[in-house]
């Protein structure tokens, strides 16, 4: 199997900006680029402080780290490979991987599951917990790997 290729020039530029000029710029741009509008818009001190945050990485290190993810091969034959059950949520508006590569890889997991969520990005445990804590906790429900949720008192 394959998937669609995103790409990956833009994000290794993006991210080779990154390690040499993070601003507040910057900042927004792979924001837009990582997380939802709605999330953006709602949280309006979440960005400066995600700004000051991520200073503090290493952020010559993210283009190894963009280019370490974009070119490596095999990811469509591990996942095919995998015996193991598979949850694959993502964000419908997510621009940093576009849907059409989720539902190919979710595709190519024998058995695996996919969960969209609607207004979302790239990041759908921040930017939507709840939703994504609900299709977790019933993908492992399903999956006998934690009790009901009257067991555990989720």
């Amino acid at each position: 199997p394959s998937f669609p290729t995103r790409r990956s020039s833009d994000l290794i530029a993006l991210a080779d900006a990154v390690g040499v000029a993070w601003s507040p710029e910057l900042a927004r741009q792979c924001a837009d680029l990582l997380l939802g509008e709605d999330f953006l818009e709602s949280r309006a001190g979440w960005l400066g402080a995600w700004h000051y945050e991520v200073e503090r990485y290493d952020l010559p290190g993210m283009s190894n780290l963009a280019r370490a993810v974009a070119y490596h091969e095999g990811y469509a034959e591990d996942f095919a490979a995998s015996r193991l059950p598979a949850l694959v949520v993502h964000g419908a508006d997510d621009e940093a991987i576009e849907v059409e590569i989720a539902r190919a890889m979710a595709a190519s997991i024998p058995g695996a599951e996919y969960v969209e969520l609607p207004a979302c990005g790239h990041c759908p445990p921040l930017e939507h917990p709840a939703a994504f804590t609900a299709a977790l906790v019933r993908f492992l429900e399903r999956n006998a790997l934690i009790g009901k949720r009257e067991a555990v008192g989720v």
